[in-house]
């Protein structure tokens, strides 16, 4: 098992909250354990800390902790973490209620970050890939609580733009992004876009995830899906297979991702080590868009394009990976 290493470059970062249970974390790094990253690298958890109750319960279990001001979410947490890791220059920014579920998983992100790529992730989030002004039609009048502009409830995408704009984002012509569960980037492209925002609430969470994206957008940078399968080698529990279609739905039956109907390129699918099991909900949810989407299936749009004007996004074409 290559883990850790005085000479490795890539560290995976886990944002953990602690008012939530150990036990997702636990889990997280059991499966990190019994698949091979292909890759060695160092872990850390940053922790927002309220009271700290529950870190020395992570650190007996042999996990490095880092424990910052309760300020950000899991954006500020893994910009904490990147920021005070000089030494590495690889990232690769988990939930803690992510689950690794094939061998390979980092490598798989390190191969598809190449020359130009500024984000990898496991899921484009295809809902999103529109025009700001069809989304404010669409999109922007389900109703969700923390949504306000001066005081008073507002449409989710103006909420989200002001956000950007306050942030000094560029939001681009749309809300194109990849979900914010597992994100995988160089220092190059993070210090190019100056990390990621502080949100203080649900809303500003929302917008700051697709924020990460259009800012990488913005600045000339890549977006990719790491396999034409979403959480491929990274599972969330939010998001289940339906048995024996390939197609991921939402727990609460709320959104839908589509396998991507185009040719494979490169070497046909590696079998996984095992099929990733059923998972439940632990412990408190992530704050996450698509737990608050449309009511019913959602329709996906196949397009792997970006936006007019925008280079393309693509998905990485999946590869045997068994090293």
């Amino acid at each position: 098992m290559r883990v850790s290493s005085s000479l490795s470059r890539s560290l995976v970062i886990v944002a953990y909250h602690d008012q939530r249970p150990v036990e997702p974390v636990l889990r997280l790094f059991d499966s990190m354990d019994r698949h091979d990253p292909g890759l060695a690298h160092d872990r850390v958890v940053v922790v927002n800390t309220t009271d700290g109750a529950r870190v020395a319960e992570l650190r007996s279990a042999g996990i490095t902790c880092v424990e910052k001001p309760d300020r950000g979410m899991n954006l500020g947490a893994w910009d904490h973490g990147w920021r005070t890791s000089p030494r590495h220059d690889a990232f690769l920014f988990l939930q803690d209620d992510c689950t690794v579920v094939r061998r390979g998983w980092l490598r798989a992100f390190a191969d598809a970050c190449g020359p130009g790529v500024g984000l990898v992730g496991e899921s484009f989030n295809e809902n999103w890939n529109a025009p700001w002004n069809e989304l404010r039609e669409s999109r922007g009048h389900i109703p969700i609580g923390e949504h306000v502009l001066d005081g008073k409830p507002a449409n989710r995408i103006d909420v989200y733009l002001d956000f950007m704009r306050r942030s000094g984002i560029d939001p681009g012509a749309g809300g194109d992004h990849l979900r914010g569960q597992v994100w995988y980037a160089h220092r190059t492209a993070l210090e190019d876009i100056d990390g990621f925002p502080y949100p203080t609430n649900r809303g500003e969470w929302i917008g700051a995830e697709i924020a990460v994206s259009r800012s990488m957008v913005a600045r000339g940078w890549e977006l990719v899906q790491v396999d034409e399968s979403p959480f491929h080698y990274i599972a969330h529990h939010e998001w289940q297979v339906e048995p024996g279609t390939g197609v991921y739905t939402h727990a609460d039956s709320v959104g839908r991702l589509g396998r991507a109907r185009r040719r494979l390129v490169g070497p046909q699918p590696a079998t996984p080590d095992r099929e990733p099991a059923d998972t439940e909900s632990v412990g408190g949810r992530s704050v996450d868009d698509e737990s608050v989407d449309d009511g019913g299936v959602a329709e996906v749009r196949r397009s792997t394009s970006g936006l007019d004007g925008e280079a393309p996004r693509r998905r990485a074409p999946r590869s045997d990976r068994r090293r």
